[in-house]
């Protein structure tokens, strides 16, 4: 019990992402700056100066009365947060792709915006820009329930427990092990190979990664923290061939300790009982020495 308790709370601090507050800054980025003059300016209704931002050539004819559409989503907004963030810099010129996701915040409303800006030659524009409402407090998002879930669900949630408490069984067997390179097997041990997961939603999406590494064998995040729980587990191939070879190398398992034959004296009724020297001339139940001269 104590070794299956350890085990869980080693593999929570390896394996289980939890989320936090989650905002962070970029001070060096040129699209963050830029997103968040958009958002201002959208948010007081200034339509105009933030089209002035865009790639007018890949705007839809509609964009400003889209873009009006999310003022009133905006327009209690105090606080704007980056919650998640991306980019790709180019090796043979000087652009640079940039994605942000931000989370807005009033007194009585929020909404997530998320953009895509590029800058290139030293000027930003934005690529794309969507506005969606949702709560104040972004962990109320996607909860985390037992309730109304798939069967399938439940078994993955079992074996992201079971898997890494196996997992740690298994390095404990190792390290009170005989067998040589001791490290290499924990290392190989404590990777679980492949992944197999599902987002915990009901109708969530399931998914199946063959080249894919985990320590612990298992995984439970919720990263970005607007995106559902994510479980994944992996096959423990290295914990699996460590029991397999244990069972047929030979000097794994510790010697039994040698005992005395007094302690474990053998059954009498199967040992064979020793033969008498009997002679032709003399009865073998007469004791004493033969005496050396004897008549005839």
């Amino acid at each position: 019990m104590q070794l299956a308790r350890s085990a869980i709370i080693v593999s929570a601090l390896f394996s289980v992402s939890c989320f936090g507050n989650g905002s962070f800054d970029l001070p060096n980025s040129p699209g963050d700056k830029v997103t968040r003059q958009v958002i201002e300016h959208v948010k007081n209704g200034e339509i105009e100066s933030a089209l002035g931002f865009f790639d007018l050539e890949e705007l839809p004819t509609n964009a400003p009365e889209l873009l009006a559409g999310t003022t009133p989503v905006l327009s209690e907004t105090t606080e704007v947060d980056l919650i998640n963030f991306r980019f790709f810099k180019s090796f043979t010129e000087d652009k640079v792709d940039e994605s942000f996701a931000y989370h807005a915040k009033g007194q009585s409303r929020a909404a997530l915006v998320f953009v895509s800006a590029r800058t290139l030659d030293g000027v930003t524009t934005i690529k794309a820009f969507k506005v969606h409402q949702a709560p104040i407090d972004l962990k109320s998002l996607y909860p985390f329930t037992l309730l109304g879930m798939h069967p399938l669900h439940y078994l993955v949630l079992v074996l992201s427990i079971s898997v890494p408490v196996f997992i740690l069984f298994t390095v404990v067997a190792i390290v009170r092990n005989s067998r040589r390179r001791k490290w290499l097997w924990i290392l190989f041990a404590v990777i679980g190979v492949g992944k197999f997961g599902v987002q915990w939603l009901v109708g969530g999406r399931w998914f199946f990664q063959l080249i894919s590494f985990q320590i612990l064998g298992a995984s439970v995040l919720k990263n970005p923290i607007y995106e559902p729980w994510v479980l994944s587990v992996s096959l423990p191939l290295g914990a699996i061939l460590f029991w397999v070879t244990n069972r047929r190398m030979p000097g794994i398992e510790p010697p039994l300790e040698r005992q005395d034959a007094h302690e474990h004296p053998a059954d009498e009724d199967n040992q064979e009982p020793p033969n008498p020297i009997v002679t032709a001339d003399r009865d073998p139940r007469e004791r004493g020495p033969r005496p050396l001269n004897s008549d005839r």
